[in-house]
């Protein structure tokens, strides 16, 4: 069993498509292709943390039941749709234990529920808007963006994400 890790995928969110230059020519095809992708890395039994963002529009249950995977969500700040239709868990934050390691998990750092220890965060929210202050992987900052812009629209493994710490100066 694997953990994964992204955010703002706006499914049914028109205008995200035009907002954040996304590849697609509709919502639909969006949709279906955030789908295929995810399910293309998540397994059944996996865990995927998707911090924040999840559908703008519409009743959620219809794409959690058919992507893989046990999900957790973090509270973002277009959630009305998973508060409306009761989805749990839902948290604003959460402390995720790698390898002896705390790693918090957010949607946007601005949302801090407490002075954070200099340790590693992983949030979401910025997208791809300012690539050179919120890339992937900040190592100056300890911050990874896992915006669905910036992991190709496709959980990514944490092994595989906590593993690029550190290669980019």
């Amino acid at each position: 069993m694997s953990v994964f890790f992204i955010s703002d995928l706006h499914l049914n969110h028109e205008n995200i498509i035009k907002y954040c230059k996304r590849p697609f020519k509709d919502i639909k095809e969006m949709n279906q292709n955030i789908v295929d992708r995810w399910n293309s890395v998540v397994k059944k039994g996996d865990t995927v943390f998707h911090l924040g963002d999840f559908c703008k529009k519409g009743n959620p249950t219809a794409f959690i039941k058919v992507m893989n995977g046990h999900k957790i969500f973090i509270k973002g700040n277009h959630d009305e749709e998973l508060i409306k239709y009761n989805i749990h868990p839902l948290t604003s934050h959460f402390v995720f234990r790698y390898n002896a390691e705390d790693i918090m998990l957010i949607h946007t750092t601005d949302w801090l529920p407490f002075p954070w220890s200099g340790a590693w965060i992983i949030n979401g929210h910025h997208h791809n808007n300012n690539t050179a202050m919120f890339p992937l992987i900040n190592d100056w900052n300890k911050t990874i963006n896992v915006s669905a812009e910036m992991v190709d629209y496709t959980p990514i493994e944490a092994g595989k994400l906590l593993g690029m710490r550190g290669k980019n100066g």
